[in-house]
């Protein structure tokens, strides 16, 4: 289970990492939302950290509009660096 200090850096990679990849594949909000099948408004919630939970299968829609893989969406130095902490979190005993 993910601390909230944990998901707020999750949330806040997660809104990164799509800004980043719009801007590397020259994608507008509207043409990823027309690409993806989601609303404009998903997009800009989680662009703009308005949306705590993203769900699976909005991120999978996601990935398809971009053209990359779920596990090229959270390739990232961050988002591995989260993985280990979290891994490290639940090795500890509670008591």
């Amino acid at each position: 289970m993910m601390s909230e200090k944990n998901e707020r850096i999750f949330q806040q990679a997660v809104a990164l990492r799509l800004k980043g990849l719009c801007a590397e594949k020259q994608m507008t909000v509207s043409a990823l939302a027309a690409a993806a099948g989601v609303a404009p408004s998903t997009i800009h919630s989680i662009i703009n950290l308005a949306r705590k939970n993203v769900r699976v299968v909005t991120i999978m829609k996601l990935c398809n509009g971009l053209g990359i893989s779920p596990k090229d969406f959270f390739n990232t130095e961050v988002m591995r660096a989260l993985e280990r902490e979290v891994e490290a979190a639940q090795e500890t005993p509670f008591f």
